[in-house]
């Protein structure tokens, strides 16, 4: 009887009600890339020579879906996330750029065609004063390769003149963990360098 009550009660709840009748206010998914466009990229992938030789809508699908195309693994952040605050600064926006098609304002000039601009952050005083992404949705996971490497750089600089890190020391002598890696010996400078000498293929 009070389980015939309970089945009684969540068939009247709105919220079931609307749902069963597939009535839901949820948006429909949309799959970030079809099947037959994965299988398409996968195609045309080039067989002899390195996959990020392609150019073009290639490319840019490419570099934004790497997930797409091969074995990856998802690494979760450790923590709640540190939201930056806004203050955003509109003459970054409005800032006049020079094009073969005359001057572009820089907001319009990075999603225009004279762009490949995947997307944009600039922070000032640890706020976000400009923010677009012209070519990137947020279920998209695009290649960051060398620009990811500005920050922990820039960081290494800090601590080196503060005395903290001597980058002629090897890296394993800072972190344990690579102590027995391939990348065992190699300097904080070789590694600043990309000079660790290390035999990578590229394929």
């Amino acid at each position: 009887m009070m389980l015939r009550s309970l089945l009684l009660l969540l068939s009247a709840s709105p919220l079931l009600s609307a749902t069963a009748a597939g009535q839901s206010q949820s948006p429909k998914f949309q799959p970030a890339a079809s099947f037959a466009t994965v299988q398409r990229q996968h195609r045309r992938l080039p067989s002899d020579d390195i996959w990020w030789t392609l150019n073009g809508p290639d490319m840019a699908w490419n570099f934004k879906n790497p997930h797409q195309l091969f074995p990856t693994v998802n690494v979760y952040r450790n923590g709640p996330v540190a939201e930056l605050a806004s203050a955003p600064m509109p003459e970054i926006a409005d800032y006049p750029i020079d094009t073969p098609q005359g001057t572009l304002p820089f907001a319009d000039f990075i999603a225009s065609d004279q762009s490949t601009t995947l997307g944009l952050v600039v922070l000032h005083r640890g706020k976000i004063a400009f923010e677009r992404y012209p070519r990137m949705q947020p279920y998209e996971m695009p290649v960051v390769w060398s620009v990811a490497k500005v920050l922990p750089a820039t960081v290494i600089r800090i601590m080196e003149e503060r005395g903290e890190v001597d980058v002629s020391r090897p890296i394993g002598a800072y972190l344990a963990e690579v102590a027995k890696s391939s990348l065992a010996g190699a300097s904080v400078r070789d590694i600043l360098d990309m000079a660790t000498g290390l035999d990578c293929a590229d394929d």
